[in-house]
């Protein structure tokens, strides 16, 4: 995909608006590659009012209890595995990424597989893309909005069947390689800003949890943008796999009456 075809940010605006609005597709990523527009998206974030994220980063960075990440009842990992296919998931994944999930096994396994995943893709920058995004917007003196609450994603989080997550992590313990494979497209897909296929990935990994995670998400954040978009010049960052898509972030504007443009990188 040419540079012409970057396809992350949007440029949103109401008929016979005094002031545009901007979607972009963040990653939630230190690799340097999610920077490439980096001078670009600062530009547009200067020239809004206000900034948006999923949620408010700084609850999210707050002294939280640590138990909204638990696995439920008080289980631990190795009691949703028989114990020779626990041992065997952990000493792969010791050996494949240096991480012990031992010292873990109170966590979900969606958030064991985020800290794999964490091992895959390079750590260039100090702060995530959308951290440091949600920082920049705070240190200009942007009104800071979450579009869905943090409570929302625990919510989310604790919604999600444990099962089908612990059947991924003994996969991806399996065949590491083929995870990292896996990461290492997505994050080229990005890079190149080739938003239909980051929906397609996105889609197709999120399996059964499609319509909790994806399709729903969206139905929200696009009914909360509408009266944001009209009230604020406003810079939303959103995870580039809600943008995509017949149900997508974008599509749902569209339908509410919004012009949307893609700004070229």
């Amino acid at each position: 995909m040419s540079a012409g075809n970057w396809s992350l940010l949007w440029e949103v605006r109401a008929p016979e608006a005094p002031f545009a609005s901007y979607l972009f597709g963040t990653m939630h990523v230190r690799d340097r590659r999610a920077f490439r527009q980096e001078a670009l998206i600062l530009q547009k974030i200067d020239a809004c009012t206000a900034f948006a994220c999923e949620y408010d980063l700084d609850l999210a960075d707050s002294d939280l209890p640590d138990k909204p990440f638990h696995l439920p009842d008080g289980r631990v990992l190795n009691d949703y595995l028989p114990a020779r296919k626990y041992g065997r998931t952990r000493m792969a994944l010791l050996k494949a990424t240096g991480i012990d999930i031992g010292h873990y096994r109170r966590l979900r396994p969606s958030i064991i597989l985020q800290l794999l995943g964490e091992q895959v893709l390079a750590a260039d920058r100090p702060l995530a893309l959308d951290a440091y995004l949600w920082h920049y917007a705070r240190e200009a003196g942007k009104e800071l909005v979450g579009i869905e609450t943090f409570a929302e994603q625990l919510e989310l989080l604790q919604s999600l069947p444990v099962e089908p997550q612990v059947r991924s992590l003994a996969a991806v313990a399996r065949n590491f390689a083929s995870f990292r494979r896996q990461l290492m497209h997505l994050a080229a897909c990005y890079e190149k800003g080739d938003l239909q296929r980051l929906y397609q990935l996105s889609r197709r990994q999120a399996g059964g949890a499609r319509k909790s995670l994806l399709l729903e998400r969206n139905r929200i954040m696009a009914e909360r943008l509408d009266p944001l978009l009209r009230n604020h010049s406003l810079f939303a960052a959103l995870g580039a796999a809600h943008l995509g898509g017949q149900k997508g972030v974008l599509r749902l504007l569209k339908l509410k009456g919004w012009k949307v443009k893609r700004v070229e990188g």
